[in-house]
């Protein structure tokens, strides 16, 4: 088997435009724990496993407690960014003399090659190997108690450019947030031929613990209003 696992001890994302200066919101990324302190564990870990006999893949994706805020500006700014840094790939055309096929199946590969241009070369090759007639791939994503914080940008101060010193007065405590928090678990296995990746089986599972939305002002969340109460969920998908 093959095994791999990549670890995120801390991230640091903040939001130093100039038109932010006055903002509450400057940290982006950060790990709290359910009390709004900081928190100690990883932001996320990695673990992938191949296992070479049942070509079978596992991959579990945890995260720790991050707290993530959505600037719909900053978020325009950056979808702009990623797009304009990309460019269409050039044309290549590639005239191939030879002539080659690869026949798979569960007990045999066949590989066949010919070139007529040097002469009529032909040769043939085939092995009985043993594979494995399907392959899986499980993936599991689980999170602790993980927060995302919408901003309302129309109630942020500090937009625009700095024209004065009065432009560095303290920042409003009126700005208002849509706060969805919870602890979310989703695992999903795919089962699907390995000659064609044709797809046999998809299940899917979701669930939620204390998943709540509610409304808020400040960096601190403070005078929050219950949208949503805090309530487990369960979702289930399998398609054949």
């Amino acid at each position: 088997k093959i095994c791999a696992e990549v670890t995120l001890h801390n991230l640091v994302c903040e939001d130093r435009r100039i038109k932010s200066i006055n903002r509450y919101f400057k940290n982006l990324i950060s790990q709290v724990d359910t009390d709004g302190e900081s928190s100690q564990q990883d932001v996320f870990r990695l673990s992938y496993t191949k296992w070479k006999a049942t070509d079978s893949t596992d991959v579990n994706f945890v995260i720790g407690t991050p707290q993530i805020v959505i600037l719909p500006d900053a978020l325009t700014e950056l979808l702009k960014f990623m797009k304009a840094g990309t460019r269409s790939k050039p044309k290549i055309e590639y005239h191939d003399p030879y002539d080659a096929t690869v026949n798979v199946d569960p007990e045999n590969i066949e590989i066949h090659y010919s070139n007529s241009e040097e002469g009529g070369i032909e040769a043939s090759f085939g092995e009985m190997v043993s594979l494995p007639k399907v392959k899986k791939m499980n993936v599991k994503f689980v999170t602790s108690d993980c927060r995302f914080v919408f901003v309302d940008m129309g109630s942020a101060s500090g937009e625009g450019l700095i024209k004065s010193s009065s432009s560095f007065k303290q920042p409003s405590q009126l700005t208002e947030t849509i706060v969805m928090q919870g602890k979310m678990e989703a695992s999903l296995e795919l089962t699907s031929e390995i000659t064609g990746d044709t797809k046999i089986m998809s299940d899917y599972q979701l669930f939620g613990e204390r998943v709540e939305i509610y409304t808020a002002q400040g960096q601190n969340l403070d005078h929050p209003v219950q949208i949503l109460e805090p309530a487990k969920l369960a979702l289930f998908y399998t398609a054949k």
